[in-house]
């Protein structure tokens, strides 16, 4: 080992260890997504926006994902010219499975659920197209001005079931829509005299009119984001759930040929398994699906880019000192990861060989650059061998990298920012 000066604080100065910040293992409330983002190969994947259903364990980054979606996130550039549409309503199921048997007794479980979602995503799209500047300023903006005011107004927080339930006690609702290519027309009248102040609703025409509204807007697409489906629950309540998904994905199925309408639906690998797909057809269902998986370099750079964020920003360490303070002879650097290392980046050096990095640098070495880099940091923070427990309850020392690796894969902590 060459002989480096220690420019970093010996020893370890624990009093800041109360001011370390990690984040937050829910997506939705981790305060470093878009800073601490780690764009995997199924970010990459996500980006190309070719799949409908997200799925992956608890803690893979599919609440991170939608939520960069509803913040239109400069990380997720490709659909930074979407009009995102969220839908992250905590279902109770319980409520779902009592509306639908007293608002729509002869509708079959299926089509019913599909109605309530289709109602769902069209009050939703409706909603955000209302925000844009200038709305309502043609005839289809003026339809979907009136169709939000006779379904109870723009905005609010009612669920889908107390929204039918609201307009279920003040009007006779006629709605009609196209569920699984079968056109169906539904009436829900509590009293005979309410008849007298009937709502009709055609959903096909709202969603046309949207579509319509979409390409006047030059709106890329409308992208319908829907997190929270997949909570844990037991029992009859346990089977509406799967009834209650298995009808979105329908619906996501009937609307795919639009081309100003997608979806994007984060469920839990192991609910999506469970699911029926046989009205879909598997194979089709399987390519519609993207799989949210960690390689163990990835997981490596999570854990270095979170901890030197962390220590970066309790004012413990910066990167050059890190680096100063390392034997870069044992991570084998090339000519150009040197450059981009120790010269100015305005020189042309430093661009040249970031360029040459760029290009052959993952092809011509198992461990890239980058990836260099987080085994230093990692090495900054552990010892280089870490305590291994084998199955057989033997003990054996393993590289700190490695130990990383299989913990976090074993526990299925593969979670992302």
């Amino acid at each position: 080992m060459g002989k480096v000066e220690c420019k970093l604080q010996e020893p370890f100065p624990i009093e800041f260890l109360s001011k370390i910040d990690l984040g937050n293992m829910d997506g939705h409330r981790d305060s470093l997504i878009e800073k601490g983002f780690i764009s995997t190969r199924s970010v990459e994947k996500f980006l190309l926006d070719k799949h409908s259903i997200i799925i992956g364990p608890f803690g893979s980054g599919k609440s991170a994902l939608y939520n960069l979606l509803r913040t239109n996130s400069d990380v997720l550039e490709t659909f930074q010219d979407n009009l995102v549409v969220t839908i992250d309503e905590q279902i109770q199921f319980n409520e779902i499975k009592a509306a639908s048997d007293t608002y729509f007794p002869n509708l079959s479980e299926k089509l019913t659920y599909q109605l309530l979602w289709k109602f769902q995503v069209c009050r939703r799209i409706s909603e955000e197209l209302h925000k844009l500047d200038g709305f309502p300023s043609t005839d289809d903006e003026q339809y979907i001005s009136e169709f939000l005011a006779r379904t109870g107004g723009n905005g609010g927080s009612l669920s889908i079931t107390s929204r039918i339930k609201s307009l279920f006690e003040k009007v006779s609702l006629k709605i009609s829509a196209k569920l699984s290519d079968i056109p169906v027309d539904v009436e829900i009248s509590k009293e005979a005299e309410k008849a007298k102040n009937r709502i009709k609703l055609n959903l096909e025409e709202v969603i046309q009119k949207s579509c319509s509204i979409i390409q006047d807007r030059k709106i890329r697409r409308c992208i319908v984001a829907i997190d929270k489906l997949d909570k844990f629950v037991a029992g009859e309540e346990y089977e509406t759930q799967r009834a209650y998904i298995e009808s979105l994905l329908q619906l996501e199925d009937d609307m795919y040929g639009l081309e100003e309408i997608g979806f994007k639906i984060f469920l839990r690998s192991d609910l999506y398994e469970r699911l029926d797909f046989s009205a879909l057809g598997p194979d089709k269902a399987d390519d519609n699906t993207l799989r949210l998986v960690w390689s163990r370099e990835e997981i490596r750079k999570f854990i270095a880019r979170r901890l030197f964020i962390a220590l970066d920003d309790a004012g413990v360490w910066n990167i050059r000192d890190i680096l100063d303070s390392s034997d870069m002879s044992e991570y084998h650097l090339k000519w150009y990861e040197k450059i981009i290392l120790d010269d100015e980046k305005e020189s042309i050096k430093y661009k040249l060989a970031q360029r040459y990095n760029s290009y052959f640098g993952r092809k011509r070495n198992k461990t890239t650059f980058l990836g260099k880099i987080d085994l230093i940091i990692i090495d900054k923070l552990f010892e280089q061998n870490l305590i291994h427990e084998c199955p057989e309850g033997e003990e054996k020392l393993i590289p700190n990298y490695e130990f990383f690796d299989t913990h976090f894969v074993h526990l299925g902590i593969y979670w992302c920012s």
